[in-house]
C-alpha cells in the first residue's frame, strides 16, 4: 500500500477504560490488533500526521480515538466525483489491550481485525471487513461492503437484503442465516448490500 509523501506518527499511551471508541473518519484503512501490555498504541500513516491529527479523550470509563486529518486536494478537481471519496491517503494500525470492548463508526473505510480477543462492534456505511478468526462477541451493522470472518463455537446470525451469504464456501439460498449452538460467543451481521464469507469448519 503507498501513499504520496507518507509520514508516520505514533501515540502510546496507558489506559483504565474498558470501553473504546474509534470514528474512522479521515481513514482509507484500519487495522486493530491486541498488545501484549495495557498500553494502547496508535500508529497513523499519511502524507502529513501531525501529532495533533491523533485525538484521544478518556472520560468516564470511554476512550474515545479520532484522526483529525484534512482532505488532500484532488489535481483534478472536475473528475474527483468519478475517482473516489477516499482522496485521504490515510491509515492506522491500533493496538490495544486483550478484553478491551472496541467500537467503530464511520462511512467509508475498509477494517482488518488480527484475530482480535475483545468484544467488537462495527458501524460504518460500507467497507472490506476482514475480521479473521472471532475470538469474542461482535456485532456488524453496515449498508454495503464485504465481511470474511472466521467463526469457531459461536452462534451466528447473518441477514443482508441484497447481498450473498456464503458458509464454508456453500452460497446459502436465502438472505439470511442463524446458527443457535450453546455457547456464550454471539457473531451478529445486519446489512442491506453486504456479502458475507464466513468459514466455520
Amino acid at each position: 500500500m503507498s501513499f504520496y509523501s507518507q509520514k508516520k506518527a505514533i501515540k502510546t499511551f496507558e489506559i483504565t477504560t474498558d470501553n473504546i471508541e474509534i470514528s474512522t473518519k479521515g481513514l482509507d484503512n484500519l487495522t486493530i490488533e491486541n498488545s501484549p501490555s495495557n498500553f494502547v498504541e496508535i500508529t497513523l500513516f499519511a502524507a502529513s500526521p501531525l501529532k495533533q491529527h491523533i485525538v484521544t479523550q478518556e472520560n468516564k470509563g470511554l476512550l474515545n480515538i479520532n484522526f483529525n486529518i484534512e482532505e488532500l486536494p484532488s489535481e483534478k478537481p472536475i473528475f474527483r466525483k468519478y475517482i473516489t471519496e477516499r482522496l485521504q491517503r490515510a491509515y492506522a494500525v491500533i493496538k490495544i489491550p486483550i478484553g478491551k470492548k472496541v467500537i467503530f463508526f464511520g462511512n467509508s473505510v475498509n477494517i482488518e481485525s488480527k484475530s482480535l480477543e475483545s468484544n467488537l462492534d462495527i458501524y460504518i456505511e460500507k467497507g472490506i471487513l476482514k475480521l479473521h478468526t472471532v475470538k469474542a462477541n461482535s456485532i456488524i451493522k453496515l449498508f454495503e461492503g464485504t465481511v470474511f470472518a472466521t467463526l469457531k463455537n459461536t452462534n451466528t446470525a447473518i441477514v443482508t437484503r441484497n447481498g450473498i451469504i456464503t458458509i464454508d464456501k456453500k452460497r446459502e439460498q436465502d438472505n439470511f442465516y442463524k446458527n443457535q449452538i450453546n455457547s456464550h460467543n454471539h457473531f451478529k451481521v445486519t446489512s442491506i448490500n453486504a456479502n458475507i464469507y464466513l468459514t466455520t469448519q
